[in-house]
């Protein structure tokens, strides 16, 4: 990923008076959701005591991008405390809904999409004078021996992190609940009492929270990458890393595949929501009216690509 100093000189460079009012907030990768969102809802009210000003705007990505629909849901909501404080949100690439790679990787079924995976390097990160040679000579089965040796590792440990819970996809969370924790989920009551409150209480809902914090002045957007598979093997369609419905509660099909012809999209707002390549469905989204797909946008993208800069 871009370190953060480039992020932050990106956004500056987008801010009328030169960026002296520019924050950067970093959360713990290995907290839930719920825990960053409450550390950001402080975080947003020392910016505005010490700045003075009446509201913020947040940029987010990827897992940042769930943290912040997790505090908008939680604390700026009609009637909320931070109600009316957020102008302008663009989520980017957001993990709302969840991460392909979690339930992959939880689930102990990662299967490497090699080409998928140079083609990752090599155009989402921009990296094809560097890393050409590993798409003419193809050594990359060597990986998925190092990955069956690291895996039950990875798995000990980051299966107990409160961000890989929140990352399952509903569909699949309490199946995989069960076939993680097995008859010893008493020892992570905790963790899992923190997950069940982030599903069932956040990540279904996203829809209403948002539009309450429209109605209380919040301009929000997303910014979703489509058209790419996930890199540990799971069909959905994608950024690589996080599913395009996990991102933007669309219905998506199967990567490769399209609705049959004659399809109706689900919910009418009064205008056309099915993708012209008939395979995504935007009117079920989070943010129906201000969603924007980008096919072939990988995830990590948005400040290497100038098409998606400048959206």
């Amino acid at each position: 990923m871009m370190p953060e100093p480039e992020i932050a000189a990106h956004m500056a460079s987008y801010l009328e008076k030169g960026g002296e009012n520019l924050f950067c907030f970093s959360s713990d990768f290995r907290m839930g959701a719920v825990e960053c969102a409450g550390t950001l809802h402080g975080f947003i009210n020392r910016v505005l005591d010490y700045t003075g000003a009446e509201k913020v705007n947040i940029f987010a990505v990827s897992h940042g991008g769930q943290v912040t629909g997790t505090y908008l849901s939680l604390y700026a909501k009609e009637g909320d405390v931070d109600a009316g404080k957020i102008n302008n949100v663009v989520m980017t690439v957001p993990a709302l809904g969840g991460a392909g790679f979690a339930y992959d990787a939880l689930n102990g079924d990662v299967a490497l999409d090699l080409d998928g995976i140079l083609e990752f390097v090599e155009f989402g990160e921009m990296m094809e004078e560097d890393y050409h040679w590993l798409l003419q000579a193809k050594i990359f089965g060597f990986l998925d021996e190092i990955v069956k040796e690291i895996l039950p590792y990875a798995y000990e440990l980051m299966g107990y992190w409160g961000s890989m819970w929140d990352f399952v996809p509903l569909e699949y969370y309490e199946d995989l609940k069960v076939k993680f924790f097995g008859d010893k989920a008493d020892e992570s009551a905790e963790l899992i009492a923190q997950s069940d409150y982030f599903h069932y209480n956040i990540m279904n809902k996203f829809e209403e929270s948002f539009a309450s914090c429209e109605r209380a002045g919040a301009n929000l957007n997303i910014i979703a990458g489509t058209g790419k598979q996930i890199v540990t093997g799971l069909q959905d369609d994608s950024d690589a890393i996080i599913t395009t419905a996990a991102s933007t509660g669309a219905v998506c099909c199967d990567i490769g595949k399209r609705f049959a012809d004659g399809y109706t999209q689900i919910e009418d707002h009064g205008f056309y929501q099915v993708s012209p390549s008939m395979n995504i469905d935007a009117s079920t989204g989070y943010l129906p009216k201000s969603t924007w797909y980008i096919e072939g946008l990988y995830h990590g993208m948005t400040f290497k690509d100038n098409y998606v800069k400048d959206l």
